[in-house]
């Protein structure tokens, strides 16, 4: 039986200069600091979910409650490639919402995320995940991840994503929160595969601080998504979806930088609908 009360995000300390009691001791200081902590503790409290239930029970533990409008999510295609494309207001609980809403229509849905959530088991099979740092170092797992989501639409197949492919930050010169840049490989994944677009709006932003760290520093604005899940518990998560863009729109457009602009555009859209 698994063993669920290490928790599967820890923070390993390695140094040959440290005992191993005091590496040890530091990492469970930074477990508690970061939030890693308390969603282990949140893990542990789980039986043993499918992803969606898992995503569900965060959802519950936090005290999220969900309200939905626009297009029924109900209505999408029941089969072919679909591509669901999202802003990235909170972080964490972005992915378990759509998880939780877009699985019942689409159970052949995976979603790509933060490559430390696939230190989950349950997330484990569900997920194409990707570094958002984007380092030479990294690019072999984030080529690997996009092969992935090639393969899953080319097979009729849907996919969740967060185009800006890391959680808003305050934008200084809208004086306002706002996405970073979308991935205009996000465009030419839909247009190659042929995939539908419904574009979806999350409404609502994280706290002031988180924000102003990220326009500071986006590497330390994502140590601290973890713990920045728990500042946002209690609220209601409300999300409009817009209708269905079709693959012939999207190859109308005369490139990906134009065809995610326009994504963009409609999904922003959608925060006065």
């Amino acid at each position: 039986m698994q063993d669920r009360t290490a928790g599967p995000i820890r923070l390993r300390v390695k140094s040959k200069r440290l005992p191993a009691a005091v590496s040890g001791w530091l990492g469970r200081q930074f477990d508690r600091l970061l939030g890693f902590e308390r969603f282990n503790a949140i893990y542990a409290g789980s039986a043993a979910f499918t992803s969606t239930a898992l995503s569900r029970h965060f959802l519950d533990r936090l005290d999220m409650r969900v309200e939905t409008d626009g297009e029924p999510l109900s209505r999408v295609p029941a089969e072919g490639p679909l591509l669901f494309v999202a802003n990235h207001p909170h972080g964490l609980v972005d992915g378990f919402l759509l998880d939780t809403l877009v699985t019942p229509t689409r159970p052949d849905s995976r979603l790509m995320a933060f490559y430390v959530l696939g230190d989950v088991p349950e997330f484990r099979e569900r997920l194409i995940t990707v570094d958002p740092e984007r380092k030479r170092s990294r690019r072999r797992r984030n080529l690997r991840g996009w092969r992935e989501a090639y393969r899953l639409l080319s097979d009729g197949g849907s996919l969740v994503v967060f185009p800006a492919g890391a959680v808003a930050r305050f934008d200084w010169a809208e004086r306002r929160p706002r996405d970073p840049e979308w991935s205009p490989h996000i465009a030419a994944l839909a247009r190659r595969t042929g995939a539908a677009v419904m574009p979806i709006h999350i409404h609502g932003r994280n706290t002031w601080p988180f924000l102003f760290l990220g326009s500071i520093s986006p590497k330390l604005q994502n140590l601290f998504l973890f713990s920045e899940m728990y500042r946002t518990r209690g609220r209601v998560l409300r999300i409009t979806a817009g209708p269905l863009i079709g693959a012939d729109e999207l190859a109308a457009l005369p490139s990906n930088d134009a065809a995610i602009a326009y994504l963009r555009a409609r999904t922003e859209a959608l925060a006065n609908a």
